[in-house]
């Protein structure tokens, strides 16, 4: 046992008068600092450094070389590194505090001990002073060669001079320490580990977590423990600078150096196993930091994450090559942030740290994990892996090759390295809202789930969205760009997207896709779609389903196979249909109001619906339908199967016709009309029971007002009128071809209207009505009714029927009104027997009533007497008016009686 008085310095012949002034140091409530401190004491340095001398006694002491004193002040340094505690040689080694000395055998009183170190905790009444410090040579096979940092010489060295600063062993409680948790004797069957003399080794007792190696502290007798064991000649390998643990326990006793490693430092992994390569923990007060693997072939595990001083990691995590293929590499001390990590060539794992990281995998398929903090991952490999939980931070990967994030790795931003470049990449994000950023080549960008943000820069780049919070960016003039989507999506305002498309194309889903105000080409699937270009003159396909189309420029197209469901366009312009498109409907959208647009279908069966405004529609080619709605509408038909819809009411409204055409029953349209472009083509217009205003061309026509007060005309050519209508009105003029009217109903031709026929519309009918022509001479034809028939002016041919027909005679006579009167029938008794009807005003000298027996003359074979007024014929047919008899005044003929039947006073009513 060591004494005051058997310690070797003393034997040795050197007298010490330790310098001993020390200062009590609290509890730090943590068990692993409080077990690695021993007796709370640590040195006074209120007057200057810890003094050390290197002691030089005369027998059994050996010599201290240049590497001996060298290993010593570097243990010095590392340290001041660490703590506020600095050292200096004493001038007078008698009055240093640390005394040092070097054995050349084993230590007298203590031959076990390769070395020892009193802590200034410790005063012995019969050992050596607090700060001495003994180390043997003879006991260490190899002290010079395992002299180097890493070697199992300065392993000692940093461990004794560790108990010079007031620090103790993990696996006992001298100085009033505790143990480390688990430090209980067992191994971890639980079998009693034994020293040779049969007591319990607590030593070898790596307790919880394994937390008593050197590894995590330079005061554990494991060195390094068995997965990081240094090698066989003890020269490198093992812990060489005070560990995590070690620091946090220094720090506590003397504070810690915030001078040191305050720039940005790189701390490269060693690469071998070679003298010189050691565990370290890193302590770095300030600066942008960084563990490298750069360049290396092997593959390296690197932790940013520093020593928690609780948990399992305790002591830290380690950085190093992985397989433990080098034995030295780092962990991180507590309180210390290294930012940045890069890997080599070979496939790193990277973890990081709440700081914003900066971690690039280098080559090969590396795992990067980036903790909290707003990170940054460099890949340059496919089978790159990127982890991040949700909620740590806002992270971005930067690639150089096409790149997709592991599912369920909460990165917010995923962009090619290199915006410029061309190199056609593509990026996928996964289920949180990501952004991803292209570069100027030709990328692929899917954002998979979540609502993403997709930039694809320059080049014709393809987006897929799966969202419709999903953002697609894209500059004016940045290339072709494509979206496909797999939801209802609507691209944003001010992004020049040149298509959008529905993902699946065989799809049946309901999807809606917009557009915005740039040429858009909008593409649907197979279901019921929605397609919206928004301004700008866009292209519009639906595909299969029943779609509709939104435009808002006459310039949008909208294409429709033929088969492809029944499809509707909505527009708020003027629009018409492309040839060869499929489309069903066309409407004007609600939000038109009253404005004046027009609608113009193509060769299939388009329905048509306008707005409140005045509107042309135009069916095109097929059997279109047209709504006009409210307002002064024109409708263009080019087919006899068109449909026009007008509810009463609903304005004054026209349709202008290329064919045969009828108005369909209940359809309020004021104006049917041929179009001047069918010139002499031979056409049929029919109104319905409205009052309708018909219009022929230079043709043949037959107009047919229907039931209602209708106007027609028919202009040039042979037309026919059908009449159904006492105020119906024909209109024709003069020399515009040879005309009829064909009359259901009792009629008179309109003055100055040169009209040559008017017949009752159904000869067989007795329908006992009145015919009446005008200035022109007509042939009138009567049904087979009691019919009146008056020529009016012009040279008239009248036309009776089987029944008892009168022929009027109402205006002045003259040569040029002279009727030839076509008397049906024999005039015989029992037989329906006609009469001529003879106006008052006209033939003013006669008497009202039927005709005087006195004042009828048949001249062919008699002559006539004062008494005559109408004069007969019977050789010629002729009949005439005579106002007074055998006066002076001429006889006026009026009328021809063409079948020169007899005629007698009984056939003639004044009235």
């Amino acid at each position: 046992m060591l004494t005051q008085e058997n310690y070797p310095l003393k034997e040795m012949g050197v007298v010490v008068l330790a310098k001993v002034s020390t200062v009590a140091v609290p509890k730090s409530s943590n068990v692993y600092i409080d077990s690695l401190i021993f007796g709370g004491i640590r040195w006074d340095q209120k007057s200057g450094p810890i003094s050390y001398a290197f002691h030089q006694g005369d027998e059994g002491m050996a010599p201290w070389t240049s590497a001996d004193k060298a290993a010593f002040k570097l243990a010095f340094s590392l340290f001041s590194n660490v703590a506020n505690v600095s050292f200096a040689e004493a001038a007078d080694p008698e009055g240093a505090n640390l005394n040092l000395g070097l054995i050349k055998g084993s230590i007298p009183g203590a031959e076990q001990l390769v070395a020892f170190m009193v802590p200034p905790g410790l005063q012995l009444a019969d050992g050596p002073p607090p700060g001495t410090g003994l180390f043997s040579i003879g006991a260490h096979p190899n002290w010079y060669g395992q002299l180097s940092q890493g070697g199992y010489s300065f392993a000692t060295i940093i461990h004794e001079l560790g108990h010079g600063l007031g620090l103790s062993h993990p696996h006992d409680n001298a100085g009033g320490s505790s143990l480390f948790p688990g430090v209980d004797g067992y191994d971890a069957e639980g079998g009693p580990l034994l020293k040779p003399d049969g007591t319990v080794d607590f030593a070898r007792d790596t307790g919880d977590d394994d937390l008593n190696i050197g590894l995590n502290t330079m005061m554990s007798y494991n060195n390094i423990g068995q997965s990081y064991a240094p090698n066989a000649a003890a020269n490198f390998g093992f812990e060489g600078t005070p560990m995590a643990l070690d620091i946090a326990a220094l720090q506590h006793l003397y504070g810690a150096n915030m001078t040191y490693r305050t720039g940005n430092d790189t701390y490269r992994l060693p690469q071998a196993d070679k003298v010189g390569t050691f565990w370290s923990s890193i302590w770095d007060a300030g600066g942008i930091d960084t563990i490298s693997n750069e360049g290396s072939n092997r593959a390296a595990t690197i932790n940013l994450q520093a020593a928690p001083l609780t948990g399992p990691k305790a002591g830290g995590y380690v950085s190093a090559i992985k397989g433990n293929a080098v034995h030295g590499g780092y962990t991180i001390a507590n309180r210390v942030t290294i930012e940045n990590a890069i890997g080599g060539k070979a496939d790193d794992k990277i973890v990081g740290n709440a700081a914003a990281n900066r971690i690039d995998g280098g080559g090969g398929a590396d795992v990067m994990i980036g903790k909290e903090g707003n990170d940054t991952y460099l890949v340059d490999n496919r089978k790159d892996l990127v982890g991040e939980v949700n909620g740590q931070g806002n992270d971005t990967v930067i690639s150089t090759v096409s790149y997709g994030l592991l599912e369920g790795s909460s990165v917010e931003t995923l962009r090619l390295a290199s915006t410029t470049g061309r190199a056609a990449l593509n990026l996928d994000g996964n289920g949180f809202a990501n952004t991803l950023i292209g570069n100027a080549g030709n990328n692929r960008l899917d954002g998979k789930g979540g609502a993403d943000t997709l930039s694809g820069l320059a080049g014709d780049d393809r987006y897929v969205v799966d969202s419709a919070k999903d953002r697609v960016i894209e500059a004016k003039g940045q290339g072709n760009d494509t979206v496909f989507s797999t939801v209802s999506y609507a691209l944003a305002k001010g992004q020049e997207i040149e298509s959008l498309h529905l993902a699946k194309p065989d799809s049946k889903a309901a999807l809606n896709l917009t557009g915005n105000e740039f040429d858009n080409a909008l593409v649907g699937n197979a279901g019921h779609n929605r397609l919206d270009g928004g301004t700008g003159d866009d292209m519009l396909s639906g595909k299969g389903g029943n779609d509709r189309y939104y435009v808002d420029s006459s310039f949008d197209q909208v294409f429709e196979a033929k088969g492809q469901g029944v499809d509707t366009v909505v527009s708020t312009v003027t629009y018409s249909l492309d040839k060869g498109q499929e489309v069903e409907r066309l409407e004007l959208a609600p939000s038109t109001g009253a404005t004046g647009l027009n609608l113009t279908g193509n060769e299939f069966d388009n329905t048509l619906v306008g707005n409140a405004g005045r509107n042309i529609l135009n069916g095109g080619g097929g059997a279109d339908k047209l709504y006009g709605l409210k307002g002064d509408d024109l409708y263009l038909v080019d087919n006899t199967g068109d449909q026009v819809f007008e509810v009463q009411g609903q304005g004054q409204d026209g349709i202008l016709s290329t064919v045969t055409y009828t108005l369909a029953k209940g359809q309020e349209i004021e104006d049917l009309v041929l179009s001047s472009s069918t010139g002499k083509t031979s056409l049929d217009l029919t109104g319905n029971e409205f009052a309708n205003t018909l219009i022929g061309n230079e043709g043949v026509n037959w107009l047919d007002g229907g039931a209602g007060a209708d106007v027609m005309r028919a202009n040039g050519g042979d037309d026919v009128y059908i009449v159904d209508n006492t105020k119906d009105r024909v209109l024709e003029d003069v020399g515009r071809g040879d005309d009829i009217v064909k009359t259901h109903v009792s009629y008179t031709l309109l003055a100055g209207q040169e009209i040559e026929r008017l017949w009752a519309a159904e000869p067989e009918d007795a329908r006992n009505i009145s015919l009446t022509g005008n200035e022109f001479g007509q042939e009138i034809y009567a049904d087979a009714g009691n019919n009146r028939i008056d020529g009016g002016l012009g040279n008239d041919h009248l036309f009776g029927g089987p029944g008892a027909d009168t022929y009027v005679f109402s205006t002045k006579l003259g040569r040029d009104n002279v009727d030839q009167i076509y008397i049906y029938g024999s005039q015989d008794p029992g037989d329906p027997r006609d009469m001529i009807e003879l106006s008052k005003l006209i033939f003013s000298a006669l008497a009202p009533g039927q005709l005087a027996e006195s004042a009828f003359k048949a001249i062919d074979h008699a002559k006539v007497d004062a008494d005559d007024r109408i004069l007969y014929k019977q050789a010629t047919g002729e009949v005439f008016y005579d106002a007074d008899g055998s006066g002076k005044a001429g006889a006026q003929l009026f009328a021809v009686v063409e079948n020169k039947g007899e005629l007698k006073a009984g056939d003639f009513l004044i009235a």
